[in-house]
């Protein structure tokens, strides 16, 4: 896909993203990742979500650890601009993948999920 066409398609989406059908399915997947992160990692301070889209595992990791501090970055201004909306107490970037503007020894822990896709 068109970079350019992805960032336009994605912008138009952005505010009912989280009403798609596939919603469910997301869901399915980031509680297998908070299980999968259950017993392995303590109390981080600094998590990082790649490709975070309109925040909704920032949201699910803000309740798991809420003392940590929250940073999520998506290459989509508007999918960035849902998730302040939605997960003010984070921090966010709208940066690509290959190019997020954060020291990477700040980050405790990153995860990133359905956005390799793209």
């Amino acid at each position: 896909m068109n970079v350019e066409v992805y960032l336009r398609s994605a912008t138009i989406v952005a505010e009912g993203y989280e009403r798609s059908r596939i919603q469910p399915y997301i869901a399915r997947v980031h509680e297998a990742m908070l299980d999968s992160l259950a017993g392995r990692v303590d109390s981080p301070c600094r998590i990082l979500d790649v490709g975070c889209g309109a925040g909704r595992l920032l949201r699910r990791l803000c309740q798991r650890w809420p003392a940590a501090e929250m940073t999520g970055v998506d290459p989509n201004e508007g999918m960035v601009s849902v998730a302040k909306q939605r997960c003010p107490s984070a921090s966010f970037y709208v940066a690509w993948a290959e190019s997020i503007p954060i020291d990477s020894s700040s980050i405790d822990l990153a995860v990133s999920s359905i956005s390799l896709h793209h």
